[in-house]
C-alpha cells in the first residue's frame, strides 16, 4: 500500500454522462447554477438583477397562455438595446421596452395592421429579423394572398387599326365580328397612306353600328362598335401592310408612333421570349412594357411581413409598401413562389430581401427590397428577382437561413441543408440551392452562428444535442462536431431556442415555456480545436421562467414571465445577469449572488424598526434583504411580513442608516458534485488493478465566503463539513468596513473507497464562492502488477 496524490488541475469541465474511466479530472457528475472557465475557476453564478417589474404585458394566473410571447431584441451599435415584445393581442400586438433603463417606448400603427400581428400562439408564430434601422416582423401563420387586377379590361367595343403602307393594286380588308366587313381595291395610281386610312374609314362608317375615323397620327384608325367586337385585317399583299392592334402584332416596329394611353397592344414573343404587352405613354412618347389585362397586381400587403422603425422618440410599425407586378402575365411574369403559402422566414443577402416559403427560396430585384417582379419580361437582368426551389424531393419545407462561409446556409425541416450559391455575381441565371449537407435537425429552433461555425439542435435518445457546423480543412465540404457527445441525455427532448455569444464564448440554451432552468455551454477554442467544452445548468426560483435571452458582452439580459407577481397576474419582467467576474455590483466590492433583486420602493421607520415596501408578491422564505453604505453590505433580520395584491411589506430590525441602498432577492444554491476518483497512468487510462481508498479532497478556494462539502459513503452514510469565511478574522471585518472573503485550500475527509464516495459542494451564500482547482490523497493498494 502507497500513499499517493493527484491533482484535479481545474473544474471547468462541466458535466459528463460518460462512465467515470473515460471522464477527464476537470469532468463533474453535477453542476447546476455554478460557471466553468479556464481563467476564474469554478464560481457561483452571479444573480439576476431586475430593470423593470412591469413591462405591460400580464396573463391570467393559471390560465395556461402565461409567458406565451416572443421578444426579439434591437440591439444596434450607439444606442440602448431595445425588446420588441410581440403579445399576439390585436388591441396591443407591440409593446417595446429600452432594456437599459427599463422604460416602455411608444409604439404607433399610422396605416393599421393590426391584424396581421394577431396570433393565438404568438411563441409558435412570429419571427423578427434587423437590418440597420428596420425590424421586419413576420407572422408564420399568414397565408399571402394574391392581389386583385386593376379593374381593367379588353375594350370590346373599341378597336384600333394601323395602316403602315398602302402599295397600289392591291385588295384591302378590316373585318368587325358580329358587324360587317369593309373591303376595298385600289388602282395603280392608288399608294398614298393617307388616301388608304381615308377610304378605309369610309367603308367602315357604311356599317351600321360602326363609328370610325384617324386617330393620334397618320394611318391610325380609332373604330368605336355599338356592341363587343374582335377586328381582322387582310390584304393581297402578303396580309403586311395593316395590322389589328387587338390581335396583337408581330413586332415592335409594327407599332404605331403615337396612340391614345390606355390601350394594351400584344407583341408576339420569338424562339426565347414569351408574347409582351405594351401601351403607349404620352409623357414619355413612346411605347412601354405593361400588364396583361385582368392578372393580378401582385400580392397583398396586408398578408406579408411588416416593419417596425424608430421615429423621433418613439416607433412606428407599418405595412410595407411592396411594389406591384407592372409588366407580362402569369406565365411571362408570375407571382413568387411564397404567394399562396406562409413565409417561414426573412433573410438580407446579396443586396436582395429574400424569403423561405415551402420548399422555396424568393429573394426581391438586387437593390430594390420590395419589389419581386422582373423589370421586363422581354429581356433577363441580373438585377432581376430570383426565385428556386430545392431540388430534393423529401423536402417539404425550408425553415431558417444562416450565413455561413461567405454563403448562405438554408436549413430545411428534414434532415437536409443547402447552400445558397451565385458565383461572384448572384444573378436568376447562376443562382443555385445546392444540397450541402445532410445532417438531422430540429426545424422548431433556427440555428446561431458562433465565431467560424453555427450551432444548431437536433433530437436523439429522447433529448435535445448539438452540433457545430463547420467547413471542412479542405474548404470544399461542410462537416459536423457534437459538442453532446459527452452528455447525451443530459437536456430534454425540447428546446426553444439557443443564443450564442462570441465575446463571452458561451451558447445557452432555453427550454420551452414554463421551464425555471437554462443550459450553458461554456467553450474555450483556437479556431480550430475546442481546449473547453463544459455543459452546467443555471436554476431559478420556480416563479421565474426565461422567455428570452439576449447576450451583449459579458451581460446576459434576461426577460423573465415572473408567475404570482400579483395576486391575479403573472407578468413579464425585464432583468440581467452580469457574467464578468470583474465587474462589481454597484451596491458592494463584490458580486450579489441573489436573483430578481429590486430596490425597496419605500422605507418607513417606526418603534425602532424600518418597513419596506416592494414591487410585487414574494415568498418570504425564499428572501434575503440587505443595504449597502459605504462599499459595506448587512445583511438586515426579518421580524414580520404582509403581502397586498401587487405588494410585499417587510419590517426589518433596526433603524436603516440614511443614505443606505436597501435590495431584496431571492436565495439560490450552487452545487457541484465531483465525478468519482479514478487512479490512471500517463496516458489517462484507469489502472483497473489498483484499489484506491479515498482519504481526503483539498479544495483550493479563492475570495470565498461559504460553503459545504457533503460526503455521501455507501453503506456507512453521509458527512457534511462547512467552511464560514467568518470565523477567519480579517482586519477589515474587525473594522467593519469589508466582507470577508478569503483564499485558501479546504480539507475535506472521506476515508473509504474512491467508487463508494460521493463529494458534493453546495453554498447558498450570497457572497462570491470559487474553486480553481482541487487535489485527491488516497492510499493505493495493487492487487496484480501491470
Amino acid at each position: 500500500m502507497s500513499l499517493i496524490s493527484r491533482a484535479i488541475p481545474g473544474l471547468f469541465g462541466g458535466v459528463s454522462q460518460q462512465i467515470p474511466a473515460m471522464r477527464h479530472p476537470t469532468h463533474c457528475d453535477f453542476q447546476e447554477n455554478a460557471l466553468s472557465t479556464l481563467v476564474d475557476g469554478l464560481y457561483k453564478r452571479p444573480g439576476t438583477r431586475s430593470i423593470a417589474n412591469n413591462l405591460g404585458v400580464e396573463w391570467a394566473t393559471g390560465s395556461g397562455s402565461s409567458g406565451n410571447c416572443v421578444v426579439h431584441v434591437i440591439d444596434r451599435p450607439g444606442t440602448n438595446p431595445h425588446g420588441v415584445i410581440l403579445t399576439g393581442d390585436e388591441t396591443t400586438p407591440l409593446v417595446i421596452t429600452d432594456m437599459v433603463t427599463g422604460a416602455s417606448e411608444t409604439v404607433t400603427f399610422p396605416e393599421g395592421g393590426k391584424s396581421y400581428l394577431a396570433s393565438s400562439d404568438p411563441e409558435n408564430s412570429f419571427r423578427c429579423v434587423t437590418v440597420a434601422d428596420s425590424t421586419f416582423l413576420v407572422n408564420t401563420g399568414v397565408t399571402v394572398t394574391a392581389l386583385g387586377g386593376d379593374g381593367l379590361t379588353w375594350p370590346e367595343t373599341v378597336n384600333f387599326v394601323y395602316v403602315k403602307s398602302a402599295p397600289a393594286s392591291q385588295l384591302y380588308a378590316v373585318v368587325l365580328t358580329g358587324f360587317g366587313t369593309a373591303s376595298m381595291a385600289t388602282g395603280a395610281a392608288f399608294s398614298n397612306i393617307t388616301s388608304l386610312t381615308a377610304s378605309i374609314i369610309d367603308q367602315l362608317n357604311l356599317i351600321s353600328g360602326v363609328t370610325a375615323a384617324q386617330s393620334y397620327t397618320t394611318g391610325l384608325i380609332e373604330i368605336h362598335t355599338t356592341g363587343p367586337s374582335v377586328c381582322y385585317v387582310a390584304d393581297s399583299f402578303n396580309n403586311t401592310t395593316m395590322v389589328s392592334l387587338r390581335t396583337g402584332v408581330d413586332k415592335y416596329t409594327d407599332l404605331p408612333t403615337s396612340h391614345p394611353e390606355g390601350y394594351r397592344v400584344r407583341v408576339a414573343g420569338d424562339i426565347k421570349n414569351e408574347p409582351y404587352l405594351v401601351e403607349f405613354k404620352t409623357a414619355d412618347d413612346r411605347w412601354v412594357e405593361t400588364r396583361d389585362y385582368g392578372i393580378s397586381r401582385g400580392f397583398n400587403p396586408a398578408t406579408m411581413p411588416m416593419k417596425l422603425v424608430p421615429v423621433g422618440g418613439g416607433w412606428e410599425c407599418r405595412p410595407i409598401a411592396y411594389d406591384e407586378r407592372l409588366v407580362g402575365t402569369d406565365k411571362s411574369n408570375p407571382q413568387p413562389s411564397f404567394v399562396g403559402k406562409t413565409i417561414r422566414d426573412l433573410f438580407f443577402y446579396r443586396n436582395r430581401l429574400w424569403f423561405l416559403a415551402g420548399d422555396s427560396c424568393a429573394s426581391s430585384r438586387a437593390g430594390t427590397y420590395y419589389n419581386f417582379f422582373a423589370a421586363s419580361t422581354v429581356n433577363v437582368l441580373d438585377t432581376d428577382p430570383i426565385d428556386i426551389g430545392s431540388a430534393v424531393a423529401s423536402v417539404h419545407t425550408l425553415d431558417h437561413a444562416v450565413p455561413f462561409n461567405e454563403d448562405m446556409t438554408i436549413w430545411a425541416s428534414t434532415k437536409q441543408q443547402f447552400t445558397l450559391k451565385g458565383g461572384d455575381t448572384l444573378t436568376p441565371s447562376t443562382a443555385r440551392l445546392v444540397p450541402s449537407t445532410s445532417f438531422e435537425t430540429d426545424g422548431t429552433v433556427s440555428p446561431k452562428t458562433m465565431g467560424n461555425k453555427i450551432v444548431y439542435p437536433f433530437r436523439a435518445k429522447g433529448s435535445s444535442q448539438f452540433g457545430l457546423y463547420r467547413a471542412a480543412r479542405d474548404l470544399v465540404s461542410n462537416t459536423v462536431e457534437s459538442i453532446t457527445d459527452h452528455v447525451p441525455t443530459y437536456m430534454p427532448e425540447r428546446v426553444q431556442a439557443i443564443e450564442a455569444s462570441d465575446s463571452f464564448k458561451a451558447v445557452l440554451v432555453k427550454h420551452i415555456r414554463g421551464s425555471s432552468s437554462l443550459h450553458v455551454f461554456k467553450y474555450e477554442d483556437d479556431g480550430e480545436k475546442m481546449t473547453q467544452r463544459a455543459w452546467q445548468s443555471f436554476k431559478f426560483d420556480s416563479t421565474m421562467q426565461p422567455v428570452k435571452c439576449h447576450w451583449s458582452g459579458s451581460r446576459l439580459y434576461m426577460f423573465m414571465n415572473r408567475i404570482g407577481f400579483t395576486s391575479t397576474k403573472d407578468r413579464l419582467t425585464l432583468a440581467y445577469i452580469e457574467l464578468d467576474p470583474t465587474i462589481f455590483d454597484d451596491q458592494a466590492s463584490h458580486p450579489i449572488l441573489l436573483d430578481g433583486r429590486q430596490y425597496a420602493m419605500t422605507a418607513s421607520a417606526s418603534g425602532g424598526n424600518t418597513t419596506l415596501t416592494f414591487d410585487g408578491r414574494h415568498d418570504i422564505s425564499k428572501l434575503v434583504i440587505f443595504g449597502s453604505l459605504g462599499g459595506y453590505t448587512t445583511q438586515y433580520t426579518v421580524i414580520s411580513s404582509s403581502l397586498s395584491s401587487t405588494q410585499t411589506s417587510l419590517s426589518i430590525k433596526g433603524l436603516v442608516p440614511v443614505g443606505t441602498i436597501v435590495s431584496m432577492g431571492y436565495r439560490y444554491t450552487m452545487a457541484y458534485r465531483f465525478t468519482e476518483v479514478l487512479l490512471k497512468d500517463k496516458d489517462g487510462v484507469p489502472i483497473m488493478s489498483a484499489k484506491l481508498k479515498l482519504l481526503k479532497i483539498l479544495l483550493n478556494y479563492k475570495n470565498t465566503s461559504t460553503f459545504k462539502a457533503t460526503v455521501e459513503i455507501a453503506k456507512s452514510g453521509t458527512y457534511s463539513y462547512e467552511f464560514n469565511s467568518e470565523g477567519v478574522g480579517t482586519i477589515g471585518q474587525l473594522l467593519g468596513t469589508t466582507t470577508n472573503l478569503v483564499s485558501g485550500a479546504f480539507s475535506i475527509p472521506v476515508q473509504a473507497p474512491a467508487q463508494d464516495a460521493v463529494i458534493t459542494i453546495t453554498s447558498d451564500s450570497w457572497r462570491p464562492v470559487c474553486f480553481p482547482y482541487a487535489e485527491w490523497k488516497g492510499n493505493v493498494n495493487m492487487s496484480a502488477k501491470r
